[in-house]
């Protein structure tokens, strides 16, 4: 559902910097269509980052707001719990996640209220 009633439909579709993805988190949705990212009608931003093995990646959470780590290729540990490739954890009450390749790694990043 979208975060207004009324807003009329629409697609949109942009080239996301792959380089920039390695070892940082690089938007790809959000409500405001921040960094050149796809314009979505919801409280909620979705990015995605490249890890090398052995290379962590320190994501923050504001208050109140929650997440979902999906993994996309390779493994992770995230706060030191083993994620392999296809694997998801929900995040909630912490303020910040850490995120270290095991292997060659793809994750995608929900940022929830």
């Amino acid at each position: 559902m979208p975060a207004a009633r009324g807003i009329a439909p629409g697609y949109e579709q942009r080239e996301i910097e792959v380089g920039k993805a390695r070892g940082a988190l690089v938007p790809i949705a959000s409500s405001e269509g921040r960094e050149k990212s796809v314009t979505i009608h919801q409280d909620a931003a979705l990015s995605m980052a490249k890890l090398e093995r052995g290379q962590t990646l320190d994501i923050e959470l504001k208050p109140e707001r929650y997440g979902w780590i999906q993994v996309a290729r390779g493994g992770v540990a995230v706060n030191k719990t083993a994620l392999a490739e296809g694997d998801g954890a929900a995040i909630s009450d912490e303020s910040k996640v850490s995120v270290v390749a095991e292997s060659p790694a793809e994750i995608l990043f929900f940022d929830l209220a």
